[in-house]
């Protein structure tokens, strides 16, 4: 490895370390109290070192909505891409797909949709704002125009339902976060059971 590599590596690592502080001052003490500095104390640098990474902390915490963003984005879209074409069954597995990755990664779920919450209290605009939140809200409004498009869905406003489907999932992903121990022994099952009756509902 050559030094130039080396130092690539821990570049990407001290900004990682950077945003998993960010997130947890943000969960622990709210967008209003966090700052470059208390970031800067717990990561042992100066706060100089944060702004060669980030303008300022709103900056910090909208790379960081959009990084989530964009994971979810990866994860749902390997999930309709495998296996059959059918939109119904693409649909299904994108559903639980959302629920895992948010699973998967709950600090950063959690960030995201409590700054959307609180998005007119501070200076952080709503995730649907980023990039890649804009992207995912595009991603699940075009399964659902195809599922209606193929006559499974209601013919109802793709937006709407969409809007539907997200409430739903996001209710059952931030209670299982929130409660470790819901249904800890049957998750997959109550993620199977639940995109099947969201698809049900939609249904004509």
């Amino acid at each position: 490895m050559s030094i130039q590599e080396r130092k690539e590596i821990e570049k990407q690592e001290l900004r990682q370390k950077i945003v998993d502080v960010a997130i947890e001052l943000f969960i622990d003490e709210g967008f209003e109290n966090l700052s470059m500095r208390k970031i800067a104390d717990k990561i042992n640098y100066s706060p100089t070192t944060i702004y060669n990474y980030f303008k300022d902390k709103t900056d910090l915490m909208f790379q960081i909505m959009n990084e989530s963003f964009g994971r979810f984005l990866v994860n749902i879209e390997k999930a309709i891409g495998e296996e059959s074409s059918d939109p119904l069954e693409a649909m299904k597995r994108g559903l639980k797909a959302y629920i895992q990755t948010g699973l998967d990664h709950p600090k950063n779920y959690r960030l995201i949709f409590s700054a959307c919450t609180r998005c007119n209290e501070v200076e952080l605009e709503c995730h649907h704002k980023t990039e890649n939140g804009e992207k995912a809200l595009e991603q699940l409004i075009g399964a659902v125009t195809e599922c209606i498009n193929h006559g499974y869905f209601t013919k109802k406003d793709p937006l709407d339902l969409a809007q539907l489907i997200w409430a739903a999932l996001h209710g059952l992903t931030i209670l299982m976060i929130e409660n470790p121990h819901f249904a800890i022994n049957n998750r997959d099952q109550l993620k199977e059971d639940m995109a099947n009756m969201i698809i049900r509902g939609l249904k004509i």
